[in-house]
């Protein structure tokens, strides 16, 4: 969930810039194990509509889907074995400090309090702050642009990988597949009905 951050952070980049009220974004996602020295690779789908509303989609190992509608939240887990029933949390509240994040980019990032962040050599990054840290369970996260830009004329269509350095030492890469920023979304898109195992 936590790698949410680092799609949103883009359309704050300029101090002028704002967060699109809708977009979607398709990337692959890539675990990299200390331990095991092996990859995982999923496909992940992430839908946001202003304010608070989300989906997150995961398809790898463990398929995965998360949704908030700003006042209900739903995670889902499918089964392992097909005629197992998944697992579906619902809260009734929504105190995620992802979503504050998200809601904060709408008014772009003068004065933020979860990161700082430095333009590169093609590489937008971002060094977060004791609250970024504590919210986010991330230390940093670098962008990689495909080509020279000035950073106001970044925009996420312009970047083909994130890599997230996360607080327990961990990375994960994101290679951006498809982004469509100007996707409108009902209101039912942001509603959860479990399937019926």
């Amino acid at each position: 969930m936590r790698l949410l951050i680092a799609i949103l952070l883009l359309w704050g980049t300029a101090s002028a810039a704002v967060l699109p009220n809708s977009f979607s974004v398709e990337f692959e996602q890539i675990h990299k194990s200390v331990l095991r020295k092996r990859k995982q690779v999923s496909q992940v789908r992430l839908d946001y509509k202003f304010p608070s509303q989300i989906v997150l989609e995961t398809e790898g190992q463990t398929e995965t889907r998360y949704v908030s509608n700003g006042k209900t939240s739903w995670y889902y887990t499918a089964p392992f074995i097909p005629d197992e029933q998944g697992e579906v949390i619902v809260q009734n509240k929504v105190d995620l400090g992802l979503l504050k994040f998200f809601d904060s980019l709408e008014k772009g990032l003068k004065k933020n309090d979860y990161f700082q962040y430095n333009y590169h050599s093609r590489k937008l990054t971002f060094e977060f702050t004791p609250k970024g840290i504590q919210d986010l369970s991330l230390s940093s996260a670098v962008f990689h642009a495909k080509n020279s830009k000035k950073l106001d004329d970044l925009t996420l269509k312009d970047f083909e990988k994130i890599v997230l350095n996360k607080t327990n030492k961990k990375t994960l890469e994101l290679h951006i597949k498809k982004v469509d920023e100007s996707k409108k979304f009902s209101s039912r898109h942001f509603y959860f009905k479990p399937p019926q195992n």
